[in-house]
């Protein structure tokens, strides 16, 4: 049987935390311990007393571990396993948690399993530790110091998360809070955690086996990383900005467009194995290639870049061979300035122009030249197709053909392209616009003259049709960032009362908003809504121009990530992109400038799986009753 943490036969029938078992291990529950409960009224103890091991270890852990229930579930049996609500749970009663569970002995190593980055880790939702932080202080260093006093001489604290010491500033930070313990400290220069996401549990720093406090085979079951967002690279040097952005996933390499302060906009890529590295100086020296509209096709990279002498144009990259320049659409120095760039069936689609016809719909088969699709609005007008959309093989866009307005049109790969409907009659224009494709059904913003730009969707064979007027009358609903996540339409929209808030839509019911994340009556912001298998990821504010990363996960209500940029400013997250389990996106946390960051989210699925299989519970011995 586990170590039973403390005995209540006294005649007081006094428990200092309520105990929740976990398969036959006791461990003190944080959360539930906000106040004492008198669980004897028949006088008996409520679990078989059995001794403690002189200086046992201590495994502190932070509820805002995703995988804590798991973690403590593979803890050994002769590790008090001490949890603790970091969103409620003050210093001072984290301490006190800890000194309960250790009865008046003191630890021979405490373990603090918490989510880290490169020279900082995550005590509680408010107090992250960094040297910075920490040397102004007070309440950290108490808290710190009081750890310290529950290790015995020679002891450890041992950090359970990622990267702590990956970095310069995190190796100060572990002899600062070495001198102030009086402990050793020993801390993970990479990622902590699952085999399978990139981590293990050695701490580089203080060359520390930290499986050493768990069951090795539960420990297997124990999935994702002990990682907060992370800048991966300073790519632009100290307060400048990279301003990383356009990011695509090709074959799981990102590729993005930086500015590394030397070498101007250029396209970069990272394996996430290597550094960031600049893929080619396109327009040599410090002056900017300005590498756009990023796409995937089939394995090739296309984007639009200029090098210097020829403007903007078609260019491509396989991964092996340089950059080339696919063709100069629009001759001599002058650009096409391709953009909108989609792949259907194999084919790039993109709006250009070549200098005679004006923007228009052209395509490339990987083969033949580039070519226009059709000359929608005659002559030298332009049609300017945006907003291109891939729906099982028919290619939606929005265009104006110079009698209509701005509309939705189609186009088979067969027949020329047409338009679907006349939205708002007339010359004036609907606008569609942020289309997606959710189980063969397009769904985009529109205005129609009457209702403001609102939701709208269309089959393929009944008119297009709005789905709700969520900003009643002729109030816009300023509809954007529409996400599909397992059929159902996520996006942000104003209702004229709360302002951009996150909504969603079954495509049965009628649309309804998730959250009220920012006050009543304030602008709200919801932004760059990314879906990461199944979980929406987004950058949102709670009114007070605070932009963060923050999640949902379609049953509990969204909430904070991390608070990047601590204080009023926000990190502001942008342009984000989720890759082989990795969500990436462009941040600052006030000292960097932009740079490219990520995050990798737990796996919770494969969590439920395994968690039955971690240790099957012993039969005939003494446990809690609930």
């Amino acid at each position: 049987m586990g170590k039973v943490l403390h005995k209540s036969g006294q005649s007081t029938g006094r428990v200092f935390a309520p105990m929740m078992a976990l398969e036959p291990r006791i461990m003190f529950d944080g959360a539930a311990m906000a106040e004492a409960v008198d669980a004897h009224s028949d006088g008996a103890d409520a679990v078989m007393p059995v001794a403690v091991t002189a200086n046992p270890r201590v495994l502190l852990l932070s509820s805002r571990v995703a995988d804590g229930a798991d973690l403590a579930l593979a803890a050994k049996d002769d590790v008090l396993v001490v949890r603790y609500d970091a969103h409620a749970d003050s210093l001072d009663a984290i301490l006190a948690r800890v000194s309960h569970a250790l009865d008046g002995q003191q630890a021979s190593s405490i373990a603090l399993a918490s989510h880290g980055a490169n020279g900082a880790f995550e005590l509680t939702a408010d107090h992250g530790v960094s040297l910075a932080g920490i040397a102004g202080d007070g309440a950290l260093q108490t808290f710190m110091r009081g750890l310290g006093a529950q290790i015995t001489e020679g002891g450890r604290i041992d950090l359970l998360a990622c990267g702590v010491a990956g970095d310069s500033a995190g190796n100060a930070l572990l002899a600062y809070l070495s001198d102030i313990t009086g402990r050793s400290v020993a801390a993970s220069a990479d990622s902590t955690g699952n085999a399978a996401f990139g981590g293990d549990w050695h701490l580089e720093a203080g060359d520390v086996d930290a499986s050493q406090y768990f069951h090795a085979a539960a420990l297997a079951g124990v999935d994702g990383l002990l990682a907060n967002p992370e800048m991966v690279a300073d790519i632009n040097p100290g307060v400048n900005s990279s301003n990383v952005g356009m990011p695509v996933n090709v074959n799981g390499t990102l590729y993005f467009r930086a500015n590394d302060g030397t070498n101007g906009i250029e396209l970069w890529k990272y394996d996430r194995i290597n550094a960031p590295s600049m893929v080619a100086n396109i327009n040599p020296g410090a002056n900017s290639s300005s590498a756009n509209n990023l796409a995937n096709v089939n394995g090739t990279l296309y984007f639009a870049a200029t090098d210097g002498t020829t403007g903007q144009e078609l260019w491509k990259y396989d991964g092996t061979n340089a950059p080339s320049m696919v063709a100069n659409i629009n001759p001599g120095a002058s650009s096409s300035v391709p953009e909108y760039m989609t792949n259907v069936n194999g084919t790039l689609y993109f709006g250009a122009t070549d200098g005679t016809n004006g923007k228009e719909l052209w395509k490339y088969d990987g083969v033949n030249a580039p070519s226009m699709v059709a000359d929608i609005n005659p002559g030298a007008n332009s049609s300017t197709p945006e907003y291109l959309t891939n729906v099982n093989g028919t290619l939606y866009f929005r265009a104006d053909d110079g009698t209509n307005g701005s509309e939705l049109w189609k186009y088979d790969g067969t027949n020329a392209p047409s338009r679907v409907a006349d939205i708002r009659a007339g010359a004036n224009s609907s606008s569609p616009g942020n289309m997606i494709n959710v189980n063969g059904t397009l769904y985009f913003a529109a205005n129609d003259g009457t209702n403001g730009q609102e939701l709208w969707k269309y089959d393929g064979v009944n008119a297009p049709s709005m789905v709700a007027d969520i900003n009643p009358g002729a109030g816009h609903s300023s509809l954007s960032y529409l996400t599909n996540v397992n059929g159902t339409l996520y996006f942000s929209a104003s209702d004229g009362t709360n302002g951009n808030e996150l909504w969603k839509y079954d495509g049965t019911n009628t649309p309804s908003m998730v959250a009220n994340i920012g006050p009543a009556g304030s602008p709200g912001t919801i932004e760059f809504i990314t879906n990461a298998n199944g979980t929406l990821y987004f950058s949102a504010g709670e009114g007070n121009g605070d932009l963060e990363l923050w999640k949902y996960d379609g049953i509990n209500a969204p909430s904070r990530v991390a608070d990047i940029w601590p204080g009023a400013t926000g990190s502001s997250p942008t342009n984000m992109i989720y890759v082989n389990g990795t969500l990436y996106f462009s941040a600052s946390e006030g000292s960097n400038g932009r740079e490219l960051w990520r995050y990798i989210p737990p796996s919770t699925a494969s969590c439920r799986r395994r968690r039955r299989r971690l240790r099957p519970p012993r039969q005939g011995r003494g446990r809690p009753s609930r």
